[in-house]
């Protein structure tokens, strides 16, 4: 994909930080060691991850499945800074989370990472565009060139002509659509998805998997997707099953 003739991962506007990874093919984007993560409860401590191991090339789409509480979503927010780990080790564009404070974590959020959750979370009183202007605007970007950069991802996800629709006006699809094109604004080195599909019936989940994919093979964005769906699971480049709070490579994976 490009937009006005540049490649979409260009990270050239003002203000933003060198990405070690950038524009260096096969490049290792995310790689946890041992990473653990545990919870205080009234009934004592829950270990949820017990030593995950990854480790994801630039350009992959890596699939994580597992069943209902087996940690996928916890494993994604740590992986995209929203929480922290209990132990274990983590790099993530060549960066470790260990050695940022929570500012410096937010703000190598906001330049590195996008993210698609099952619910859409966009904002029911502005319309499609101006959700995906969002990241555009918090980084500083010029209002007039965020909107046409939002248009864009917007055709590119086959909703031209419903730019201008409130969330309550569009289609579960769409919405998630949106909320894709709205991850992709701000030409994030990696995209986490959490279960994008899975609010969604057969025909349009598979709508949006088809373009997941094609983004994916096109973009040089790298895709970290956790879903129920096996079938669409196995079509990525690496596939993981978490489990017993641990990460088992099902094909491609690196142990």
């Amino acid at each position: 994909m490009a937009y006005a003739g540049e490649n979409m991962n260009s990270r050239a506007h003002d203000g933003s930080a060198e990405n070690p990874v950038e524009n260096q093919e096969n490049a290792v984007v995310i790689e946890a060691t041992g990473l653990k993560k545990s919870f205080r409860t009234s009934e004592g401590v829950l270990d949820v991850l017990n030593g995950v191991n990854l480790k994801i090339r630039s350009g992959q789409m890596v699939s994580v499945v597992g069943e209902s509480g087996a940690g996928k979503s916890t494993l994604l927010h740590i992986l995209g800074g929203l929480d922290r780990s209990s132990g274990g080790g983590l790099k993530v564009c060549g960066r470790s989370y260990s050695e940022m404070d929570d500012d410096e974590l937010a703000e190598f959020r906001n330049q590195n990472i996008g993210f698609v959750f099952q619910f859409h979370h966009l904002m029911a009183d502005f319309s499609a565009v101006e959700n995906v202007m969002i990241p555009l605007l918090i980084r500083g970007d010029n209002p007039t060139e965020s909107r046409e950069k939002a248009s864009y991802l917007l055709e590119s996800m086959g909703l031209s002509g419903r730019k201008t629709h409130r969330p309550g006006k569009l289609s579960g699809g769409e919405q998630q659509r949106v909320a894709v094109a709205r991850a992709l604004a701000a030409d994030p080195q990696v995209v986490l998805a959490d279960e994008p599909s899975g609010n969604l019936d057969e025909k349009t989940a598979s709508s949006l998997h088809d373009t997941l994919l094609e983004l994916s093979r096109n973009s040089g964005t790298t895709f970290v997707i956790a879903t129920h769906n096996r079938e669409f699971a196995a079509r990525a480049d690496m596939m993981y099953e978490l489990s017993g709070g641990l990460t088992v490579p099902v094909n491609g994976g690196e142990r």
